[in-house]
């Protein structure tokens, strides 16, 4: 009786090392599951923050890259904006310098036709005065010279005729003065500091007047 009472302990402490031994592999095994998922858990979140870090980073990387590309953009920009204002002033200076001295050069082209004009006009009379002087002469059909001497060394008949013709003109220059006060010799010698027109149509008085001169003058010659 006490034989299998003690056998029935021994059975009961069996079991219960049985029950201890498979809750400490059960728990170990449930640590060992756990640990894992904490340790699976703890990769993943690792890789995550790492992926966070990493997009991050990317991200301000792109910004910076932008604003830096912006702002270089904005400086070339300003430096492109700034060379066409520089170009354009100084286009715009160089128009107005241009243009002051095309209005100066105008001014004094006026200034000079102005006084050739009036000059001109002087000269125009010319022909007509000398036609004036000559017209008597050009109307009689036939001139009887009748020379009385005069100072030694002048000329006779037809000779002294021409004398006093050309006497008569020389002194137009003193009373066109007068009258005008347009200085015929001094206009005649500064002729070449008139513009080509002005000079060729006053030559090409002069040549017209003189050539009616003569023609008119010593034209029954």
């Amino acid at each position: 009786m006490e034989l299998k009472v003690q056998d029935i302990r021994i059975a009961d402490q069996e079991v219960e090392r049985q029950k201890l031994e498979l809750n400490a592999q059960i728990r170990e095994q449930a640590d060992a599951k756990k640990y894992e998922a904490e340790r699976l858990a703890d990769a993943k979140k690792y890789t995550v923050e790492q992926e966070a870090t990493a997009e991050r980073l990317r991200r301000e990387q792109a910004a910076k890259a932008l604003q830096a590309e912006g702002i270089a953009k904005a400086e070339a920009e300003s430096v492109q904006r700034r060379q066409i204002g520089l170009a354009e002033a100084e286009a715009i200076l160089a128009k107005g310098e241009a243009e002051a001295e095309a209005r100066r050069k105008l001014a004094e082209a006026l200034k000079l036709y102005n006084e050739a004009g009036l000059s001109i006009e002087a000269l125009k009379v010319l022909p007509e005065i000398a036609a004036a002087v000559s017209e008597p002469l050009a109307r009689a059909g036939e001139t009887t010279i009748i020379s009385n001497g005069g100072r030694p060394g002048d000329g006779t008949g037809a000779a002294r005729l021409t004398d006093d013709v050309i006497q008569v003109m020389s002194q137009l220059g003193p009373v066109m003065k007068q009258l005008s006060g347009v200085d015929l010799d001094n206009l005649l010698q500064n002729i070449s500091r008139l513009p080509g027109a002005v000079a060729d149509k006053v030559e090409g008085g002069r040549a017209k007047g003189t050539k009616k001169d003569k023609g008119e003058v010593f034209g029954d010659e």
